[in-house]
């Protein structure tokens, strides 16, 4: 059991470019909170643009993720760890990405609109819902990718190469 769960550790560790990853989407989240201050009508374009951006980077993260770590996950699989242990592994290592990107894109957003504006004119309903679906949904796609990936593995050819 211990060396599964240090196999599950090594396989959750970042990579080199998982900081790119993580400052781009903060970006992201910063621009996000820029067009929400300026109430205009193309404002629900702006945002979903920049969800789909959050989407491409997460997915892009998991997808060199598994095929980089491809033969760890081969030995994890026939160590006996399920494929839904890895699944949500994958779920909680984006989740806690995105979340930790987008809390951090809102927060310098905020004190830069703060700093050239004065004041914030965000409705807290309006951003909530808005980060909720920036977090949640590039999280449970990649999610999903990640648990698909894992159940249609060929374990013997994946540890061959």
């Amino acid at each position: 059991m211990v060396r599964k769960l240090l196999l599950l550790k090594l396989f959750i560790k970042p990579q080199r470019h998982t900081p790119y990853s993580f400052v781009t989407a903060t970006v992201l989240a910063t621009v996000l909170m820029m067009v929400l201050s300026h109430n205009s009508a193309g404002i629900f374009t702006v945002t979903a643009i920049v969800i789909l951006a959050i989407l491409s980077l997460t997915m892009n993260e998991v997808l060199v993720g598994l095929m980089n770590r491809r033969r760890d996950v081969a030995v994890l699989l026939a160590l006996g760890v399920r494929g839904r242990t890895l699944g949500l592994a994958l779920v909680g290592k984006t989740l806690l990405q995105n979340s930790l990107s987008c809390l951090l894109g809102v927060a310098s957003g905020y004190l830069l609109l703060i700093y050239y504006v004065g004041s914030v004119a965000i409705s807290p309903s309006l951003l909530t819902v808005l980060l909720s679906a920036a977090i949640l949904v590039p999280t449970l796609l990649a999610g999903t990718y990640g648990l698909a990936y894992t159940f249609r593995l060929n374990i013997p050819e994946a540890l061959r190469q």
